[in-house]
Protein backbone atom coordinates (compact mmCIF):
# COMPACT_ATOMS: atom_id res chain seq x y z
CA UNK A 1 0.00 0.00 0.00
CA UNK A 2 2.62 2.11 0.83
CA UNK A 3 4.46 1.66 -2.12
CA UNK A 4 1.12 2.66 -4.17
CA UNK A 5 1.77 -0.49 -6.61
CA UNK A 6 -0.40 -0.98 -9.80
CA UNK A 7 0.99 -4.77 -10.08
CA UNK A 8 2.76 -6.82 -7.75
CA UNK A 9 3.96 -10.35 -8.32
CA UNK A 10 4.18 -13.51 -5.74
CA UNK A 11 6.73 -16.19 -6.44
CA UNK A 12 5.75 -19.62 -4.23
CA UNK A 13 1.70 -19.30 -4.16
CA UNK A 14 1.26 -21.95 -1.51
CA UNK A 15 -1.96 -21.22 0.11
CA UNK A 16 -2.49 -17.24 -2.12
CA UNK A 17 -1.59 -16.18 1.35
CA UNK A 18 0.77 -13.41 -0.05
CA UNK A 19 -1.24 -12.94 -2.85
CA UNK A 20 -4.43 -12.80 -1.40
CA UNK A 21 -2.74 -9.57 0.74
CA UNK A 22 -1.14 -7.91 -2.17
CA UNK A 23 -4.48 -8.34 -3.90
CA UNK A 24 -6.27 -5.75 -1.53
CA UNK A 25 -4.16 -3.31 -3.23
CA UNK A 26 -3.58 -4.19 -6.59
CA UNK A 27 -3.44 -6.38 -9.54
CA UNK A 28 -1.26 -9.69 -8.65
CA UNK A 29 0.26 -12.22 -10.40
CA UNK A 30 1.07 -15.32 -8.73
CA UNK A 31 3.74 -18.38 -9.84
CA UNK A 32 3.85 -21.70 -8.11
CA UNK A 33 4.66 -25.22 -9.84
CA UNK A 34 1.80 -26.90 -7.73
CA UNK A 35 -1.65 -26.53 -7.11
CA UNK A 36 -4.84 -24.60 -8.88
CA UNK A 37 -6.54 -21.33 -8.32
CA UNK A 38 -9.94 -22.04 -6.33
CA UNK A 39 -13.08 -22.86 -8.20
CA UNK A 40 -13.89 -19.29 -7.18
CA UNK A 41 -11.03 -17.09 -8.75
CA UNK A 42 -9.28 -14.54 -6.13
CA UNK A 43 -10.07 -11.12 -7.25
CA UNK A 44 -7.34 -9.18 -8.52
CA UNK A 45 -5.24 -12.95 -9.02
CA UNK A 46 -3.85 -14.66 -12.19
CA UNK A 47 -2.41 -17.48 -11.10
CA UNK A 48 0.33 -19.32 -13.44
CA UNK A 49 1.11 -23.04 -13.22
CA UNK A 50 4.67 -23.51 -13.79
CA UNK A 51 8.62 -23.14 -12.84
CA UNK A 52 8.84 -19.44 -12.13
CA UNK A 53 12.65 -19.48 -13.51
CA UNK A 54 10.51 -20.39 -17.00
CA UNK A 55 7.49 -18.04 -16.55
CA UNK A 56 8.80 -14.71 -15.47
CA UNK A 57 10.61 -13.56 -18.49
CA UNK A 58 7.54 -13.94 -20.00
CA UNK A 59 5.56 -11.34 -18.39
CA UNK A 60 5.59 -7.39 -17.51
CA UNK A 61 7.17 -5.44 -15.04
CA UNK A 62 5.96 -5.29 -11.01
CA UNK A 63 5.93 -2.52 -8.11
CA UNK A 64 7.04 -5.40 -5.89
CA UNK A 65 7.62 -8.86 -5.57
CA UNK A 66 7.72 -11.68 -3.21
CA UNK A 67 9.41 -14.63 -3.18
CA UNK A 68 9.38 -17.25 -1.83
CA UNK A 69 9.24 -20.00 -4.35
CA UNK A 70 12.69 -22.27 -5.00
CA UNK A 71 14.97 -22.74 -2.31
CA UNK A 72 17.73 -24.39 -4.07
CA UNK A 73 20.79 -22.18 -5.40
CA UNK A 74 20.29 -22.16 -9.55
CA UNK A 75 16.48 -21.30 -8.98
CA UNK A 76 17.13 -19.06 -6.65
CA UNK A 77 19.73 -17.14 -8.62
CA UNK A 78 17.89 -17.29 -11.79
CA UNK A 79 14.88 -15.89 -9.53
CA UNK A 80 16.36 -12.75 -8.02
CA UNK A 81 18.31 -12.21 -11.76
CA UNK A 82 14.70 -11.90 -13.56
CA UNK A 83 13.13 -10.34 -10.54
CA UNK A 84 15.93 -7.38 -10.51
CA UNK A 85 15.29 -6.73 -14.34
CA UNK A 86 11.10 -6.78 -13.78
CA UNK A 87 10.82 -5.69 -10.76
CA UNK A 88 11.38 -2.13 -8.70
CA UNK A 89 11.34 -3.35 -4.82
CA UNK A 90 12.29 -7.26 -4.18
CA UNK A 91 11.02 -9.15 -0.62
CA UNK A 92 12.63 -12.40 -0.15
CA UNK A 93 11.59 -15.17 2.17
CA UNK A 94 13.76 -17.62 4.54
CA UNK A 95 17.08 -15.44 4.51
CA UNK A 96 19.48 -16.42 7.15
CA UNK A 97 16.85 -19.76 7.34
CA UNK A 98 17.34 -21.63 4.01
CA UNK A 99 21.23 -21.89 3.04
CA UNK A 100 20.83 -21.64 -0.85
CA UNK A 101 18.57 -18.54 -0.40
CA UNK A 102 20.80 -17.28 2.10
CA UNK A 103 23.59 -17.48 -0.25
CA UNK A 104 22.15 -16.26 -2.85
CA UNK A 105 20.78 -13.14 -1.54
CA UNK A 106 24.07 -12.66 -0.13
CA UNK A 107 25.93 -13.02 -3.57
CA UNK A 108 23.27 -11.21 -5.98
CA UNK A 109 22.18 -8.25 -4.03
CA UNK A 110 24.19 -5.06 -2.78
CA UNK A 111 24.15 -2.06 -0.55
CA UNK A 112 20.12 -1.86 -1.06
CA UNK A 113 19.23 -5.00 1.39
CA UNK A 114 17.30 -4.36 4.63
CA UNK A 115 16.37 -7.35 6.38
CA UNK A 116 13.59 -8.03 8.68
CA UNK A 117 12.82 -10.09 11.34
CA UNK A 118 10.15 -12.93 10.56
CA UNK A 119 8.12 -14.02 13.40
CA UNK A 120 5.02 -12.77 12.44
CA UNK A 121 4.64 -13.82 8.98
CA UNK A 122 0.70 -14.05 8.05
CA UNK A 123 -0.18 -17.29 7.16
CA UNK A 124 3.22 -19.29 7.96
CA UNK A 125 2.97 -22.42 10.02
CA UNK A 126 5.53 -21.42 12.61
CA UNK A 127 3.95 -17.95 13.57
CA UNK A 128 5.25 -16.46 16.87
CA UNK A 129 8.77 -17.95 16.54
CA UNK A 130 8.04 -21.37 17.17
CA UNK A 131 8.39 -24.08 14.64
CA UNK A 132 6.14 -27.00 14.63
CA UNK A 133 8.51 -28.93 17.18
CA UNK A 134 8.70 -26.19 19.07
CA UNK A 135 12.06 -24.82 18.15
CA UNK A 136 12.91 -21.01 18.11
CA UNK A 137 12.89 -19.38 14.97
CA UNK A 138 15.72 -16.71 14.10
CA UNK A 139 15.86 -15.51 10.35
CA UNK A 140 13.99 -12.64 8.47
CA UNK A 141 12.56 -11.23 5.13
CA UNK A 142 14.79 -9.04 2.66
CA UNK A 143 14.00 -6.44 1.22
CA UNK A 144 15.83 -4.81 -1.73
CA UNK A 145 14.38 -1.54 -2.80
CA UNK A 146 17.63 -0.09 -4.72
CA UNK A 147 15.47 3.23 -5.40
CA UNK A 148 14.71 3.87 -2.13
CA UNK A 149 10.99 3.95 -3.21
CA UNK A 150 10.06 2.82 -0.04
CA UNK A 151 12.17 5.28 2.11
CA UNK A 152 10.41 6.45 5.66
CA UNK A 153 8.93 3.00 5.71
CA UNK A 154 11.97 0.40 5.90
CA UNK A 155 13.38 3.20 8.27
CA UNK A 156 10.43 2.37 11.33
CA UNK A 157 11.78 -0.77 11.28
Amino acid sequence: KKLNAKKCLDIGTAGFFTARSMAKWCQTDTIDIIGEMPEKPFKNITFYKGKSQDILPKLGKYDLCFIDGDHFYEGVKEDLKNCKKQCKVIVAHDYGNEKWVTQVIDEELDDFLVVLDDRMWFGAPYENGIDRSGNKIDYGVVVYDPNNLLGEVLCNF
